[in-house]
This record gives C-alpha cells, structure tokens and sequence, in this order.
C-alpha cells in the first residue's frame, strides 16, 4: 500500500496538477508511428495567443551535462533551459528570491537548495556569480543566483537543480538552445481537454503547414498520468517512469494474500470448535444469547487483526530501508505525512477482523448447550463442510 500510494502521488503537490497538460506529437514515420514530447519551439505561445482556454505554456529543453563552478568547488550538473512561467505555472516554490524577476534575465540562474549548500554552505548564494563548462573548455558561460529554489519532492517527474531562462537566439556558451522542447500547458479551470484537443488538428494546419498536419498530431497528456502511463520516445526529460501495470499487479497481489490470510483464520477457528463447544454451553446456559455471543466471537478476531496490524507496522519500519534502497524509494511510516493511511489501514484491519470472524461466529454460536454438554456435538451442515472444502481449494487455487 505504502509503494503504490507512493506511485499514485507523482505531481500532486503542484497546485494546478489537475489543469497542467503536456504537449506530445504523434508522427507518421517509415517504419510505423513515433510518439514523443519534442514540440515545435512556438507551438506553447501560439496556443496560448490563439485559445483563450489555454492560460500560460512553459517549454522546457532536454537537459544537457555540464560542470558548474564556484571558487574551488566544481559539480556535475544538467541545467535545464526553461521559461520564466515554470515558477508560476508549477509549484516549485523559493526560499530566496522573487518568483517574478528570478529568471527574468538571461544571466540568472535558480538552484535548489541541496546544490546551494553544497557549493557555498552557510554563504548566502544570492548574487553570487557561478559558472558553467561544456564539453568543449571553451564553451562557459556565468550566471548570477537569483533565486534558491526548494528541493523538489521525489514524486515528481521533473527533476532537476539547475534552472536557467530559456534563450530564443542561439548561443554556443548558453545551455538553453531554440529548437525542438518539451511543452506543458496551463488551462483554464473550466476547460475541457478533448474539445481543446479537437481544435489542435485546425491549430497544426495553420502554423506548420499541410505536409506537417499529414504526418502529425498534437495530444494533450495529463500531467498526473506522466509518470505511470509515459511510454513515449525522447522523454529522457522524465527521471524515472513507472508502470500503472505494476501498480494495479500489486495491489492485487496484496488483496490476495490477504483473502488467503482471511480463509486460514476461518478454517483454523471452525477447526478448533470442538475445544469451545463447551465454553459456548456453558455461556448459554448461564444465560447468553446468540447475538453475544457473535459479538464476542467477532471481537476476539477484530483483536487478532489489529494485533497483526501493529506486529505488520513494526515489521515494515524494519525492512523498508532494504525495500527503499532496493526500488530507489523513499516510503516512510511517519504519521504526520501519512495519516490517511493510517486511518485507511485501521478501517481495513477491522475489515479484516470482521471478515474472518463472521462465519466462525455464525458457526460456534449455533451449538445448542444439551447436544455439547452431552458430548453430542455434530462435525456440522453440509452446506459448511462444503463451504470449509470450498475455501481450502480456492486458497490452493490462488497460492
């Protein structure tokens, strides 16, 4: 539950995750069909020139490598080439430095806090002049820090530390470069993507030609499916795809595990009956009803499964450092940041509780006190033999 809620959380946190779309290219080639992110440079601006429900676009450059130095210090970095927008249009806050100016001239520069510390540690960075290398020595160029952006979280698919404005003139020594980009768009609240969709076929006519309009046709993904359903080409702007299959073969892989924990527990506690016939005579003579005594029954499997749930927890908090290192994860059991969870697993424990417990209690509860006090205790129904075979089958079948 923990990795698959983590997989289902990729680029939430933006404020307008639900309005955010990216901008992919289905083309007609040789060999069949090419699926990918790289757009036209101008095709963000003209959408949002021409459609009025399309509110702001940022276009981002694939990411190059390159050196970044400061004094003695030098660190590998891929500085990403982006428009001023990125701070509005995605919630990539600033601890320093003002969202609107940060990335205003083409000589400033926004890094994340973890690449501020570890070039100028307790050093205020702001106004500091930095430098980056290409692969050719000659290729440098500074930058002044004018912003310190917060590290972004690790569910989300943009990664990146370095964040330069985006240059529309080509430069040799800048690592922003017109061209080919990825684009995202911000729509309007009361937008609908598939009639947005609709208009783009007519939008590719018009500025690209009717060659280009033959081979190719603009998508609009959701921002949210990017990292579970991305199977395009030239997405390497992406950190790290998931798989929504892997997802949705987990949970049921869970749930199954589950329902054969839930059949053991009723077939170990009709097994035991012959050891509590005695208990539940003597309590229904003393005076207990049925219904008691289902709800003991009930309770004494509700405490089990709440008994596993915290022996389950105490695991976890062992072997998820493993488990993390294992799938580069970084899943916690802290409460403050999972409390729907926590709630999620106590509603499903006593789920389980219920669950497991209800036809033993039915089972155990039906005993009449002159059969089990005489020792005449029958083994039980047909219909609950059949029904105790039936599980132990579909437990079989399913492991």
């Amino acid at each position: 539950m923990l990795f698959v809620k983590d997989e289902l959380s990729y680029d939430r946190f933006h404020e307008n995750a639900g309005r955010i779309y990216r901008l992919t290219v289905k083309r007609k080639i040789p060999t069949g069909e090419q699926r990918d992110t790289l757009t036209p440079s101008n095709a963000g601006p003209n959408m949002v020139s021409d459609f009025p429900e399309v509110v702001d676009a940022v276009r981002l450059d694939q990411p190059r490598v390159y050196i970044v130095e400061h004094g003695d210090k030098r660190f590998t970095t891929d500085p990403v080439g982006a428009d001023p927008s990125i701070l509005d249009v995605f919630t990539f806050p600033l601890v320093m430095g003002d969202k609107r100016t940060a990335l205003k001239d083409p000589d400033n520069v926004v890094i994340s806090e973890g690449l501020a510390e570890k070039m100028f540690g307790d050093e205020n960075p702001m106004g500091k002049v930095i430098t980056l290398y290409g692969v050719d020595p000659d290729e440098r160029h500074d930058y002044t820090v004018t912003g310190i952006m917060k590290d972004i979280p690790h569910n989300s698919h943009l990664r990146f530390e370095f964040l330069v404005p985006r240059e529309e003139a080509p430069s040799e020594s800048a690592p922003s470069r017109p061209g080919p980009c990825v684009t995202y768009l911000l729509l309007d609240k009361n937008a609908d993507p598939k009639e947005l969709e609709k208009k783009l076929p007519e939008f590719t006519l018009k500025y690209y030609g009717e060659r280009y309009a033959q081979r190719a046709i603009f998508r609009l993904q959701p921002l949210t499916s990017i990292h579970l359903r991305s199977d395009l080409d030239y997405d390497e702007i992406v950190e790290k795809k998931g798989n929504i299959s892997t997802s949705y073969s987990l949970s049921a892989v869970a749930l199954i595990i589950l329902l054969i924990a839930i059949i053991n527990f009723m077939n170990l506690s009709t097994a035991r009956a012959t050891r509590r016939s005695r208990e539940v005579g003597i309590r229904k003579v003393v005076g207990a009803s049925r219904f008691k005594l289902i709800r003991q029954f009930l309770s004494e499997s509700t405490l089990f499964s709440l008994v596993a749930l915290l022996l389950a927890m105490a695991l976890a908090s062992l072997v998820l450092p493993f488990f993390n290192s294992l799938m580069e994860k970084h899943l916690t059991l802290n409460l403050k940041s999972n409390p729907l969870l926590y709630a999620g697993f106590f509603f499903l424990s006593l789920l389980v509780g219920l669950l497991s417990g209800s036809y033993p209690a039915l089972f155990l509860s039906s005993y009449r006190p002159v059969e089990v006090l005489k020792g005449e205790i029958k083994k039980g129904t047909r219909f609950g033999t059949f029904l105790r075979k039936g599980l132990v089958v579909f437990q079989f079948a399913i492991s």
